[in-house]
């Protein structure tokens, strides 16, 4: 879901992937997260292929859902990463 519209309605939007941040329309639909192109959008004309990958990157089983911080030394083979608040 995103935050405060109900499942299946699109929502404008950018693409925050990439400098240029075409305008995008994004949805969530049966679970799965949408961006498309905003036409109407002055920089919505296309989506760049890191826009199109969106949707993949945030359903990536190894995306981090928390804050990590580093809990050994800088030069440490293992950062010893701890999950943080």
């Amino acid at each position: 879901m995103i935050a405060g519209v109900p499942t299946g309605d699109e929502v404008a939007t950018f693409c925050p992937l990439c400098v240029s941040r075409c305008g995008a329309r994004a949805s969530v639909s049966n679970g799965t997260f949408t961006l498309s192109r905003d036409p109407s959008h002055p920089t919505g004309k296309a989506l760049c292929v890191k826009g199109k990958a969106a949707p993949e990157i945030s359903a990536h089983p190894d995306r981090l859902h928390h804050p990590l911080q580093r809990a050994n030394s800088k030069g440490v083979s293992d950062p010893g990463w701890q999950r943080i608040g």
